[in-house]
């Protein structure tokens, strides 16, 4: 099934469940493979027939019931996208090794993998991962009546991935499987965006504002690394010159007194007092 198909199909399973809340909290949801036989024959159906839905009657209709035997509907819509996901879909090179990232150890932060598709343009991928996870959350967050906790939940996502990429040891890599746990927990957890049906708009606004985060933390190290403006030197302080007392205005001296200054001045100090003495 091409991927196109593959995301028509989960957007229809998860339709279902979201308009019939109570379904959730059936026992065993996901980890249960329902009947075989009705879930092969709705799958022929959508693959030979493009047009057709999984919740048109006919289907439902077929997932139901086989004559007068009551079927398990919840389990059977889940088995018809398990089937779906078992075979490959040829991601080109880039993408894959964008999804591959999710086996790594110990990564920060699993859903950045999303980000990243959709940064690089692979919508449809984007949009595969997301609303399987954001499958993974509805199922998860009934765990109490469910019992499908999010390690649950990613024990059986894990495999499915690993089926649609083709590479199968995406299945039985152990680091994988938490890093889907962590994503399913921590969506649930901060009611993020994994918590609603995938967005373009809501993952093109994140880019957007972790672009103009990461525009500034680099406009701001440039200005840190820049090289510092030496202080301009500083301008000689200016000495005004000493006035001589004659030069002073407000000493307004007639010639004579100053010629008596000048005398008086160049007197030794007993010669000082006796002229004193003798006015």
């Amino acid at each position: 099934m091409k991927l196109e198909q593959l995301n028509k199909l989960l957007e229809q399973v998860i339709s279902y469940f979201e308009n019939n809340p109570g379904a959730l909290k059936e026992q065993g949801l996901l980890r249960l493979q329902g009947d075989d036989e009705p879930q092969f024959k709705v799958l022929e159906n959508l693959s030979q027939n493009p047009a057709s839905l999984l919740l048109d009657e006919a289907n439902i209709s077929l997932l139901s019931k086989r004559g007068t035997q009551k079927l398990d509907l919840h389990h059977n819509i889940l088995g018809v996208l398990k089937k779906a996901m078992k075979d490959p879909v040829k991601f080109d090179t880039s993408t894959f090794e964008i999804i591959k990232k999710i086996t790594t150890e110990n990564f920060v932060n699993p859903e950045k993998i999303i980000d990243e598709l959709v940064k690089n343009n692979k919508i449809k991928a984007a949009k595969f991962l997301h609303n399987l996870l954001y499958l993974g959350t509805l199922i998860a967050k009934e765990n109490v009546v469910n019992k499908m906790t999010a390690e649950n939940v990613a024990v059986v996502i894990n495999p499915q991935i690993g089926n649609v990429t083709g590479d199968f040891k995406i299945g039985f890599n152990p680091a994988s499987q938490q890093n889907l746990e962590k994503i399913i927990s921590e969506a649930i957890r901060l009611e993020s965006h994994l918590t609603k049906p995938f967005d373009l708009k809501v993952y093109s606004e994140r880019q957007k504002v972790q672009d103009e985060a990461s525009s500034m933390h680099s406009d701001t190290e440039s200005v840190e690394h820049s090289p510092k403006t030496p202080p301009a030197p500083k301008a000689p302080a200016v000495t005004a010159p000493k006035k001589d007392l004659e030069t002073l205005p407000q000493a307004k001296l007639s010639s004579e007194k100053l010629n008596k200054l000048k005398t008086v001045k160049e007197m030794p100090s007993s010669a000082i007092l006796k002229h004193k003495k003798t006015q």
